[in-house]
């Protein structure tokens, strides 16, 4: 069992006050301590100040109640980087049923971390030049549901954009202009085409028509 969390996973053991008895080679090879700098520290050595107290706070509650933990944590190495892990935590007992020491079991997560905070990251970019775009723009379900639509069509069609957003385009669409627009669409899921345009006449709110 050693062997195969050794070729996996990032283990450390503390006693009961969290001081640090045991760390395995992933450990040493993640955080850039060696095993000496790490045995008689708790691990605090890698706190890398992302979290606040309480996620701490309720970590130790946690494992000192007798309960498994699990989480994700940011560390910081010894050279100053920093990388995520996905842990849990489990409490052993001794012969008496008093807990002795804490087995901490990791995996490093700080790919899929960075991907994730890449596309956060991004989809904020787009949510920015989303809604300030001084041109009507929206995101639209495969059955025409406006999921998202930004200031500028909701001033042009006369609606607070959370009255239009769950309206469909086809409610929107004048009459005419709705069999194309719908065709034009089918072409373009089917990848038959890349891209369409086309003029089309939208219902304002107001009841009159809007060319865009």
């Amino acid at each position: 069992i050693k062997f195969a969390l050794d070729e996996h996973a990032i283990v450390s053991i503390t006693d009961k006050q969290g001081i640090i008895t045991f760390v395995n080679d992933k450990f040493c090879e993640i955080s850039k301590y060696s095993r000496d700098e790490l045995l008689g520290q708790d691990h605090r050595i890698v706190n890398s100040g992302y979290h606040p107290k309480e996620f701490f706070r309720n970590l130790w509650a946690t494992v000192a109640s007798g309960k498994v933990w699990h989480g994700e944590t940011k560390n910081r190495c010894k050279d100053g980087s920093f990388y995520w892990v996905a842990s849990t935590i489990v409490p052993l007992r001794d012969g008496n049923g008093d807990i002795a020491q804490y087995v901490s079991v990791r995996t490093d997560i700080t790919q899929r971390k960075l991907a994730e905070e890449s596309l956060q990251a991004s989809n904020e970019r787009f949510r920015s030049t989303f809604d300030l775009a001084p041109i009507g723009m929206a995101l639209i379900g495969l059955d025409g549901e406006l999921l998202q639509v930004n200031n500028a069509l909701a001033e042009m069609l006369g609606f607070a954009p959370d009255e239009l957003t769950g309206m469909s385009m086809q409610e929107r669409l004048h009459e005419d202009d709705l069999k194309p627009w719908i065709s034009k669409v089918v072409q373009t899921l089917d990848g038959e085409i890349g891209t369409f345009g086309q003029e089309i006449r939208c219902h304002h709110k107001e009841g009159f028509q809007v060319w865009a």
